[in-house]
């Protein structure tokens, strides 16, 4: 059996949640705590400096509204006019992380589906007379390693990071 103010109390937490999430991220102490508690989940100093920087961003853009899932799309559609996608997703992981520190887990939003490339860019592409080049440059200067090496990721498709294994 609940009592009166059990019931009260629910009902103040349930009704205004969303104005607290306001004035709890406001706060210095709420930053404080959220960094303690990164540090607690061993995020890397970067990120910490990264995810610290994001929220402050979107704290300027909040102007004192109240935080609600509704704010954080528009937020996330007007990061679209200025970012790329994979910058707006790193902004909302660090948006998504406090709120779901905070216990908001209603206002979180989804990040932008992005398909990996396999393959670089077209224009990105050595052309058969750029590869000569490049391993006869290597040649004429004695530089006999570079050139095999030149050969060999072209000829295999390897990553830099196996040449190692060969």
């Amino acid at each position: 059996e609940t009592t009166v103010q059990d019931q009260k109390n629910k009902h103040t937490k349930k009704g205004m949640s969303r104005m607290l999430i306001q004035s709890d991220i406001l706060s210095t102490h709420r930053f404080t705590t959220y960094h303690h508690h990164l540090l607690a989940e061993e995020k890397s100093p970067t990120t910490i400096t990264k995810y610290l920087r994001d929220l402050q961003k979107f704290l300027t853009y909040t102007a004192g509204r109240p935080i609600t899932k509704e704010l954080v799309i528009t937020y996330k559609e007007e990061l679209k006019q200025q970012y790329a996608t994979a910058s707006i997703n790193s902004m909302l992981v660090a948006v998504n992380s406090i709120l779901a520190y905070m216990g908001a887990y209603e206002c979180r939003v989804r990040l932008i589906k992005q398909q990996r490339q396999s393959f670089c860019d077209k224009k990105k592409e050595l052309t058969r007379e750029e590869y000569f080049n490049l391993v006869e440059t290597a040649q004429k200067r004695g530089n006999m390693q570079l050139a095999l090496i030149l050969q060999t990721i072209c000829a295999t498709g390897i990553r830099v990071s196996e040449l190692q294994y060969i």
